[in-house]
């Protein structure tokens, strides 16, 4: 089956569609019940909705942007394409986030570990003595799109979130996070510095619990983007996505460009598709959103100061950041050490959160993603000058003096 459709029970129907509509598509053939969600480009100045939800179908809308997600059964597919009023009908698409290695080091009953520790990553780029020119990320605005973030973890600062995975109302939402997944990278890119627990890259930053992914770490893009519409409307400037799929739609490549544009920066990881370990990136592997040229691709780094052997590689990349056996929060008030892309990415959002701080932008209007962007991969420390690392190691330290002493 396409991994834009889905066969729907009766359940489904009803979450997604109106009382009529259920009970039509609920008497239909199951070889009719196939809903596949889809991205529908209206032509100038139409509205689509009314079309779509005349074939059976949902839309669901965007705040900044004119295209319009929506499930719609697969027989009114040729219809749809055939309507004066739409001019591109695009699949949706899957999107995962898939850690390399996982050993829980959960402390059952306790809510904070005794004293405070610091992964490895920590110290490697730099983010300590980043803190101690006394830049920490304050008042700057972070979100993790992920599966959510544990809102009671103590070593975390949640200042809000929504859930892009159930389209609920606004004044429904639950981002609590029910893999740890997201909850993981958070505590990379911005776990308190309150003497317990762990430390993260930006400890005084407000953090952004943007569910994306469900709790089997899967979702589907049409999510991310509500996500990335929703960061637009709270003009929060560092989006960190340790995710990835394989298709990079229009509807996913205007979202990017439009968020670059209004200067957010946007971090993605590269993916744990593996390499060979020559440094020629023959692979060319790097997933999307990481390939897309608004984005900031991020690859994994060992303690040995090696390309970690599960990370993607690519032209694409343009930074490295730690990545293996990352000691971080977790679901349940507790810590696991995982590995993986994914764990590299908030390491880069982190130390993006810094340079803004030092900037002192504010609010992103226009280029202070890009500009941030330019000082992140300009002092970064080369490694091996291969094209998996691209610029090199993320260097939160030269990064902040680079601003600094501009």
């Amino acid at each position: 089956m396409n991994p834009g459709s889905v066969e729907i029970s009766r359940r489904d129907v009803l979450k997604v569609a109106g009382g009529g509509t259920a009970i039509g598509l609920l008497a239909t053939p199951a070889s009719a019940r196939t809903l596949v969600r889809v991205f529908v480009h209206p032509r100038p100045g139409r509205d689509v909705t009314n079309t779509i939800e005349r074939h059976g179908g949902v839309a669901r809308l965007y705040e900044h942007f004119q295209f319009v997600a929506a499930t719609v059964p697969a027989r009114a597919l040729k219809a749809l394409r055939r309507d004066r009023r739409i001019a591109v009908v695009e699949p949706d698409g899957v999107v995962r986030a898939v850690p390399v290695r996982a050993s829980q080091a959960e402390v059952a009953g306790q809510t904070h570990v005794e004293g405070q520790s610091a992964s490895w990553g920590y110290t490697d780029i730099a983010a300590d003595s980043a803190h101690a020119l006394g830049v920490t990320g304050k008042g700057v605005d972070v979100a993790i799109l992920d599966t959510g973030i544990d809102v009671d973890h103590r070593d975390l600062r949640v200042a809000g979130g929504v859930d892009c995975v159930n389209w609920l109302p606004w004044e429904e939402q639950d981002y609590d996070d029910q893999n740890g997944h997201g909850t993981h990278c958070a505590g990379i890119a911005a776990a308190r510095d309150d003497g317990g627990g762990v430390v993260g890259v930006a400890p005084d930053a407000n953090l952004y619990a943007v569910r994306v992914l469900d709790s089997d770490k899967v979702g589907y893009w049409s999510d991310v983007i509500r996500g990335i519409d929703w960061c637009l409307s709270r003009r929060i400037p560092v989006l960190s996505m340790s995710f990835g799929g394989d298709s990079i739609s229009n509807a996913l490549r205007e979202t990017l460009e439009t968020a670059a544009n209004r200067g957010h920066i946007l971090v993605a990881a590269a993916g744990n598709n593996g390499n060979d370990g020559n440094g020629d990136c023959t692979e060319q592997n790097v997933d999307a959103p990481a390939r897309n040229h608004h984005v900031l691709g991020v690859s994994a780094t060992d303690s040995d100061g090696e390309i970690a052997s599960y990370s993607s590689v690519g032209r694409r990349i343009e930074l490295a950041a730690p990545g293996s056996s990352i000691y971080s929060t977790f679901k349940n008030h507790a810590y696991a050490t995982f590995s993986g892309t994914s764990m590299a990415t908030p390491y880069v959002a982190g130390a993006a959160a810094l340079v803004w701080q030092e900037s002192d932008y504010g609010h992103p209007t226009s280029d202070e993603g890009e500009r941030v962007r330019e000082v992140l991969t300009s002092t970064a420390t080369v490694l091996d000058g291969t094209c998996g690392e691209g610029s090199g190691r993320v260097d939160a330290y030269e990064a902040v003096r680079a601003v600094r002493w501009a």
